[in-house]
């Protein structure tokens, strides 16, 4: 009789025993995400900054090889918006650099130089660093712009020569602003014109 029990509590015992070794099979089976580690940490004590254009920004960076190994790689830079005709640049010991060696667990500061124009617009100007997989995101906010206005008048624009002859046009050049302006005057000829002797006299 108690065998009889005993063998009735077993096969009542059999489910629960099925259900154990599924759950574990199916546990077994299903792909379990495992986080990649990362080779490169890039960090920025201040990310961003407020200049006024024409001025420069200058990001110390850090760079930590988390690797085993040494890595070297290209460092890089992305710029969004207006930033994209900035003057970008990275330094390291005194010297313009375009690649990096960083042996494994050690560190490397690096400045980011963000040369802005005179008329850059107000605003947040984004620019992201890379390198290997490590990133870092910049921000320039540019809080004062310098709009370059210079006016250029000639009292008599049209002259009628005969070919051979020399037309002189008097113009005067005129910077409203309080501040210096240094630029390059050109000239940009059209036509038969292109081929011609044009020159500036002051």
């Amino acid at each position: 009789m108690i065998d009889r029990i005993k063998k009735i509590k077993n096969i009542e015992r059999m489910p629960l025993l099925v259900f154990i070794v599924l759950l574990i099979l199916l546990m077994q089976s299903v792909p379990v995400a495992v986080a990649e580690e990362r080779i490169v940490d890039i960090r920025s004590d201040f990310p961003g900054q407020m200049i006024e254009a024409g001025n420069t920004a200058t990001f110390p960076i850090t760079i930590t090889n988390l690797a085993p190994t040494t890595v070297t790689h290209r460092i890089r830079y992305w710029a969004f918006g207006e930033a994209r005709d900035w003057d970008i640049r990275f330094e390291a010991m005194g010297r313009n650099i375009h690649k990096i060696s960083i042996p494994p667990g050690e560190s490397r500061p690096v400045n980011v130089i963000v040369e802005t124009p005179g008329d850059a617009p107000i605003g947040e100007h984004r620019i992201d660093i890379s390198f290997w997989d490590g990133s870092v995101t910049l921000s320039v906010s540019i809080i004062e712009t310098e709009v370059r206005i210079i006016d250029i008048r000639s009292d008599f624009p049209d002259q009628m020569i005969e070919a051979g002859d020399t037309a002189t046009f008097s113009i005067t050049i005129t910077n409203p602003k309080t501040t210096t302006a240094d630029h390059r005057i050109q000239h940009t000829a059209f036509g038969e014109a292109a081929n011609w002797d044009i020159r500036f006299e002051a």
